[in-house]
């Protein structure tokens, strides 16, 4: 029976140990001793056969070999395995004597021997039992495996030793278990001089082969059955820097591969099949590194990399097809890495972070916290493992005819990459149809654009683009809304147009009252390298009704599109173009007469950079003059910042503007959401998914913006316990990329909207902000009185009047003389938050 009194009184004695701050995901360092002198490796077992993982730790310098007990998430003092094992390394954990109970095999240095220490139960360990020390050298691996399949773990070694005239010779051997952790003598396998090595299935025919690595040659040796090894192969010739190996699926085919490192990076050599090895592709730089481990770290089913050494704790995320992110640091003042370990520590399903900094004689562990809670506002989440789900939103509108908006979300990793579109009903939790990629890399799902209804059925419709099909002449298929079948499909002119790179659609081109649509081709070579083009198709029939073409070098026309109402009343809408000014410039727009594509007029701003309006969106009026106005931003603004410009719809003036903060690229994602701040008017959203969190963290954010005045809507949401800087997406998610607006699901009166996490494949759907709260005493902890509010939002001034509890009052109101139609008032009374406005409308 565990007592809590041990580790308590250890806590005190080690009160000295360092803290350090959290980073990278991971909570602060937690020390288990930093009296390991020269602490060689660290591994993670369960040692007392709990069911909970332990802690061994060899150190070098104390010639002592140490384990931990995991007392539910901290760990108890130092218990000794050895303390006599001359300078040990080589740290292996398994059950040797086929007893049950995990037993410790470690070669020492001092006596160049290798030998094991049976646990007799709970973590009681007998004598070192010295397996051979026949001039054993310098061990370059060991490795405990089933070498024969009679069921006993053996033992895979390499060795390193001087000969005659101190010649460097090495060997490749194993040593058999014979039962009950006796064992046999050294078995040749080969005269090689390994770095590194490891006992693995390298040909897939069942049984283990021994893999290793020296300077010039990846090599191993086939076992041909019953403990007899063939003569040594290449695998992937050299020369090689790396000095280590570790096994690892990372391409996620069910076969174990090498990661290479020890060089300043990372080198895969993928199995790809029956003994076949190759190079994958490029490395991965990760300078200063001594040891490394894979693992989901993050939970989004892809196997991740952390690696420890002078001076950095650092992980590196890892995607589908093993593409791996940005390395994020955990810790910068790590003395001397020697050993990290990813496991399961306090048992909350996550992977935590063992490592030892053999400089400061430290053993120590770190939380994972990478794991993602949705967000207090969130109603609903959609998750589709390894998918990239929500790397494209959009919200055609009602799909399925039950009054609320529906949404097709995008997930181009799905299905090989051929890519996945879903229509799915958030107030109805179900999937409506579903639309698969049908060629190799199409990526379905990665550029989705709402059409409006194009085909005349009642139900808006959607465009995928494929910029990068064909050489880059790129497709644009317009799909369904209502079923998901293929309405038309559209191709660029020529390899390198990147047709599709900018979609516009819900606007009327030809004034026919049908929804028409324009897909932009910037890098067409026309009228000049990159001069660019944009084509108008038409709803319906899928007609092409126009091509416009740029007119200067490098002009990039048709980098950004958007249809905005008829502004010269010829019953048209006009389209808004972007491009670059003289094909040199900065960023500009154009404005072109719909049916005709004369310009009309153009936006022209100092200081907006290169991109400026590649990505812009309109429909929502947010000044209250009946025209709709238009988001415009450069999200590499301000080296990555981000900016976006409000226009209005009229003048085509600017509004206002919204500057990001450093790197987090303000403006990726645009849309307007509907009345999130209950002021009658149309408010919008602003995705960063650069954002960094106060943390470190790269978590991704989106801004609420009161479409009326331009603050953001902090008031309403602290209100309910969250801020919008605390719309935040967790670590790695791609949080901010994509953004569609819901209106409301719930009949409550207030818009949802929904964000994706797409390098966690998810969506949430975020409640509607319920801007009530703002009007509510109680709601700022003042319960003492009751609350009258009069909304003045039909022109008069918002009134608010308090009486105490209980007290009498009386409420005159005088109709408007002159007003026929009615008006409508609000009286609410309430010690909480109503979560619905009461309405009576006046006679």
């Amino acid at each position: 029976m565990k007592t809590l009194v041990v580790p308590i009184l250890y806590l005190l004695l080690t009160s000295t140990a360092r803290l350090t701050a959290q980073g990278g995901g991971f909570g602060p360092e937690m020390v288990l001793t930093n009296q390991a002198d020269g602490v060689a490796e660290v591994v993670a077992a369960d040692i007392d056969g709990d069911g909970d993982l332990d802690v061994v730790a060899a150190a070098y310098l104390d010639h002592t070999i140490t384990w931990f007990e995991n007392l539910g998430g901290f760990f108890g003092p130092p218990m000794i395995v050895s303390s006599s094992v001359q300078y040990v390394y080589s740290l292996k954990v398994g059950d040797i004597d086929g007893d049950g109970d995990l037993d410790v095999l470690s070669a020492s240095f001092g006596n160049y021997d290798l030998g094991w220490q049976p646990n007799l139960g709970g973590g009681v360990f007998g004598p070192r039992q010295v397996i051979t020390s026949s001039a054993i050298g310098t061990l370059a691996f060991v490795d405990l495996a089933d070498l024969d399949g009679d069921g006993d773990l053996d033992i895979a070694l390499g060795r390193q030793f001087f000969g005659p005239g101190l010649q460097l010779t090495g060997a490749i051997s194993w040593i058999e278990n014979q039962g009950g952790g006796t064992f046999g003598p050294l078995l040749a396998i080969d005269s090689a001089i390994p770095n590194d090595g490891v006992a693995m299935d390298a040909d897939e025919d069942g049984d283990l082969d021994v893999v290793w690595l020296s300077s010039q040659a990846l090599e191993w040796s086939e076992h041909q059955g019953g403990g007899t090894f063939a003569p040594s192969q290449t695998l992937v010739a050299g020369p090689f820097a790396s000095r280590r190996l570790r096994p690892v699926d990372f391409d996620g085919d069910g076969d174990e591969d090498l990661a290479l490192f020890g060089s300043g990076a990372i080198a895969f050599a993928e199995h790809t099949g029956a003994g076949t090895w190759g190079l994958a592709a490029a490395d991965v730089a990760f300078l200063g590194v001594f040891d490394i481990d894979f693992g989901d770290l993050d939970d989004d089913g892809d196997l991740d990399v952390a690696g420890i050494g002078i001076p950095t704790l650092t992980w590196i995320p890892a995607f589908d097809d093993f593409q791996l992110g940005p390395r994020v640091l955990v810790d910068a003042t790590v003395g001397a890495g020697a050993g990290i370990d990813l496991a399961d520590l306090d048992g909350d399903g996550r992977l935590d972070l063992l490592y030892a900094d053999r400089e400061v004689d430290t053993v120590a562990w770190r939380s994972n916290r990478l794991s993602i809670a949705p967000h207090p506002l969130v109603a609903t989440e959609l998750e589709h493992s390894n998918e990239r789900l929500g790397t494209a939103l959009v919200a055609p509108g009602d799909l399925n005819g039950d009054g609320r908006t529906d949404l097709i979300t995008g997930s181009p990793r799905a299905m090989g990459r051929h890519g996945r579109i879903r229509a799915w009903s958030p107030a109805g939790q179900q999937e409506l149809w579903v639309r698969d990629g049908v060629g190799d890399h199409d990526e379905l799902g990665a550029r989705l654009t709402s059409l409006g209804d194009v085909n005349g059925d009642g139900v808006g419709d959607v465009a995928a683009a494929f910029p990068d099909d064909q050489l880059f002449q790129g497709r644009v298929e317009v799909i369904s809304g209502a079923t998901g079948n293929l309405l038309f499909s559209h191709q660029g002119i020529t390899s390198g147009d990147h047709f599709g790179g900018a979609i516009a659609g819900g606007g009327d081109w030809d004034g026919d009252g049908v929804m028409d649509y324009a897909v932009g081709a910037r890098s067409h070579d026309f009228l000049g390298s990159s001069s660019g083009y944009v084509r108008v198709f038409a709803g319906g029939s899928g007609t092409l009704l126009a091509t416009l073409y740029g007119l200067t070098t490098n002009e990039e026309f048709g980098r950004g599109l958007a249809f905005v109402p008829d502004r010269d009343g010829d019953g048209k809408d006009e389209l808004l173009v972007g491009h670059r000014l003289m094909g040199q410039g900065e960023g500009a727009l154009l404005i072109l007469q719909g049916g005709t594509g004369l310009t009309l007029g153009s936006v022209v701003l100092p200081g907006v950079g290169l991109d400026f309006g590649t990505v812009m969106t309109s429909g929502g009026d947010t000044n209250g003059d009946g025209i709709s106005e238009i988001l415009v931003a450069n999200p590499h603004h301000g080296a990555g910042a981000g900016k976006v410009w409000l226009l209005d719809g009229a003048t085509l003036a600017v509004l206002r503007t919204h500057v990001g903060s450093a790197s987090e690229e303000l403006g990726a994602s645009l849309v307007f959401a509907g009345d999130l701040s209950g002021n009658g008017g149309c408010d919008y959203l602003l995705g960063a998914p650069g954002f960094v969190s106060a943390s470190g963290l790269l978590v991704g954010r989106i801004i609420p913006v009161n479409g009326a005045t331009g603050t953001a809507l902090d008031g309403a949401l602290q209100m309910q316990g969250a801020g919008a800087e605390n719309f935040e997406g967790g670590a790695q998610t791609g949080f901010g990329r994509s953004l569609a607006a819901l209106g409301d699901q719930d009949g409550d009166g207030f818009a949802e909207f929904t964000a994706g996490l797409p390098l966690r494949s998810r969506v949430w759907v975020f409640e509607g902000l319920n801007p009530v709260a703002l009007y509510s005493d109680c709601a700022q902890g003042n319960a003492g009185q009751d609350l009258l509010f009069l909304d003045g939002a039909a022109g008069g001034a918002p009134r608010r009047v308090t009486y105490s509890v209980g007290e009498a009052f009386t409420l005159l109101m005088d109709a408007p003389a002159s007003n026929g139609a009615s008006a409508s008032f609000a009286v609410a009374g309430f010690l909480g938050v109503p979560t619905v406005p009461q309405q009576t409308p006046l006679p």
